[in-house]
């Protein structure tokens, strides 16, 4: 059904958007098989994206799979997102979010979980209501903590292999290797390898194995 410049989709195999579309709704099961370029798309069912997707807004609160590259103002995801490649802007994510290659983002927030490759944000904010993992997360300013109102005995963490960034305050995390400038290593935090350039700090609860100031590890 098209009203203007809105369009909802209920349930399709959708070839071809009109130029005018705006605003797209999915309500349905839907797969789109081109690119799609609009101001804005709303996802209440589940929608398959198998083109580019670029778009000043995506608000899911369904699932969403965009697989092939997308590039995005805002993110607001509070169901199941899957994103291939790309970049967004801003993130908020209350739901499952996934990275399936690489996201480029100026910040992202989660308070969910979250999946992915690799990672690249000036800010990156994780609340942990959930076990997540990145292989890879870079980021000028990291701050991982757990979501408030977190009770469960099975404490909820990040697992990564490499975290990089400028000032990082990481808690409930395990990773391979952790490097920055300002590092802060707060409760709960297993790391092997910490290498920074100005000052770190470490949680007694938590455990690093080897660290390192760079310009001094030759």
């Amino acid at each position: 059904m098209k009203e203007g410049k809105i369009w909802t989709v209920t349930r399709a195999k959708v070839k071809g958007i009109k130029a005018d579309c705006e605003t797209l709704h999915v309500l349905g099961a839907v797969t789109f098989k081109q690119d799609v370029q609009v101001q804005r798309v709303a996802v209440f069912g589940q929608a398959s994206f198998h083109g580019i997707v670029i778009a000043d807004q995506l608000d899911n609160k369904g699932v969403c799979f965009i697989k092939d590259t997308c590039e995005i103002q805002n993110v607001k995801n509070m169901g199941h997102l899957q994103l291939k490649a790309g970049r967004v802007i801003n993130v908020e994510s209350s739901g499952y979010l996934k990275v399936v290659q690489k996201l480029e983002s100026e910040c992202l927030t989660v308070n969910g979980a979250l999946s992915g490759r690799e990672i690249m944000a000036k800010e990156f904010h994780c609340c942990l209501s959930a076990n997540s993992s990145i292989q890879k997360l870079i980021a000028d300013k990291i701050i991982v903590e757990r979501a408030r109102g977190t009770f469960s005995l099975l404490k909820k963490k990040l697992k990564c292999e490499r975290i990089v960034g400028k000032t990082l305050s990481l808690s409930y995390t395990e990773a391979n290797e952790v490097e920055g400038d300002e590092v802060f290593i707060g409760p709960s935090c297993s790391i092997h390898t910490l290498r920074y350039t100005k000052n770190y700090t470490i949680d007694p609860v938590s455990t690093v194995q080897h660290i390192i100031k760079i310009g001094e590890d030759i």
